[in-house]
């Protein structure tokens, strides 16, 4: 999987 995909399924605030 592009690592592209995995910041966009992996989209969540600062902090977690």
């Amino acid at each position: 999987v592009e690592d592209a995909v995995i910041r966009y399924l992996n989209r969540k605030p600062a902090g977690g």
